[in-house]
């Protein structure tokens, strides 16, 4: 057996090799990250061990930058470890005392990691559809995240500009399509003022599709917007304009990305989206991020993944108490459950149950969440597992 270490990086790949005695068999070398790069790694590698089931590689798990090195070297059948970086830090460090930190000393590091005998999970191949997935779940993310800073601003826009539009309770929230066409139209008080109030009610008609009461809201914002201590300039009028420019292009982005995630993870038969309170979307995003579930011995290591797991820490007569949880592992995942717990206990009656019983304990609602992230991995786990559907 021989242990290959490769520290990632974003155009070369440092690499260590020993076999099973601990030999060096190469201090250190580097490869390119391209095919030519690749090649001379596997032809290294086959040098000292042609039997593939015979070579261990171990690689930190550095976001996309080591894609194409795993599945390059799952695909010539080595078997190959990602490695959570920060587990890889933490055994390095726990080597020495002194601070020093290089590319060479990272592979070697990996390589002694490799030959502790460590638990480690062997990379599987991404199943395609699933792999697609992954990328459009994240990119949706990267959408939303996107779409709330702009919320922000523009919410920061009302505050200084608008104050009253928020304040005086006229809309229940001023991320509305109303409230959006009435800025659109009119980007300041001084035009919602100068504007005829029966032109408001149409617009607020319209804009509501008749929902509001739009003569009597007319007035009261046609009052509101003449006492207004704010005033919106031509420039902030114009970053009123590129707002919602931004805005309206993201929300357009999201519904295709959404429309592809329908797409391609109806061909990867994932049938988590039948939980009850669970979207379709949401589903397919939870599913793609968890990938193979057969990496994960239990619902225990799923949740750690997840980084959901409640951290613990005994040392003497003291005891730790409030069980952070430990925000590691895929912070997707993370997201995507607990978006999914809080809303879940709305429309599912047996997490509403749930919900309800640890509320009565006294936990705060963030906590009951945290539960309910607990309880909706168990049954992802069980259902991924069988690949059924959801049953009560």
């Amino acid at each position: 057996m021989i242990y290959v270490g490769i520290d990632v990086a974003k155009d070369k790949h440092d690499v260590h090799i020993r076999d099973g005695n601990g030999c060096i068999l190469e201090n250190h070398f580097t490869v390119a990250n391209s095919r030519s790069g690749f090649n001379h790694l596997l032809s290294v590698i086959d040098k000292y061990e042609p039997k593939p089931q015979n070579v261990k590689v171990g690689l930190e798990a550095t976001g996309r930058y080591c894609d194409n090195l795993c599945d390059c070297l799952a695909g010539n059948s080595k078997i190959v470890y990602r490695i959570n970086p920060a587990l890889a830090n933490n055994f390095c460090k726990g080597r020495t005392l002194r601070s020093t930190k290089t590319d060479a000393m990272d592979a070697r590091g990996i390589t002694d990691m490799l030959m502790s005998g460590m638990d480690l999970e062997p990379y599987r191949v991404k199943v395609y559809h699933k792999n697609q997935l992954k990328s459009l779940a994240r990119l949706l993310d990267d959408c939303k995240t996107e779409l709330a800073k702009q919320k922000v601003s523009l919410s920061n826009w009302v505050v200084v500009n608008f104050p009253e539009l928020e304040s005086a309770g006229l809309f229940s929230s001023i991320h509305c399509n109303t409230v959006y066409e009435l800025l659109k139209k009119y980007p300041g008080p001084q035009y919602v003022a100068a504007a005829r109030i029966k032109s408001l009610a149409g617009l607020i008609r319209k804009a509501s599709n008749g929902a509001c009461r739009s003569e009597e809201l007319a007035v009261k914002l046609h009052d509101a917007a003449a006492t207004s201590i704010g005033y919106a300039s031509p420039a902030d009028s114009l970053e009123l304009k590129l707002l919602f420019g931004r805005i309206d292009v993201l929300e357009k982005q999201i519904k295709v990305v959404e429309k592809e995630i329908l797409a391609t993870g109806r061909k990867a038969n994932i049938t988590i989206g039948t939980i009850p309170g669970v979207g379709e979307v949401q589903a397919m995003c939870i599913a793609a991020e968890i990938g193979d579930i057969n990496r994960f011995s239990s619902p225990d290591k799923l949740l750690a993944y997840a980084g959901m797991s409640p951290t613990k820490h005994d040392s003497g007569k003291k005891q730790n108490s409030k069980g952070h949880i430990e925000k590691r592992g895929s912070r997707y995942l993370r997201k995507y459950l607990y978006r999914a717990a809080s809303l879940i206990w709305l429309h599912n009656p047996i997490f509403a149950e749930y919900y309800k019983k640890k509320t009565g304990e006294g936990k705060h609602h963030c906590v009951a969440v945290i539960h309910m992230v607990k309880k909706l991995v168990r049954i992802i786990y069980a259902m991924m597992k069988s690949g059924e559907v959801y049953r009560t």
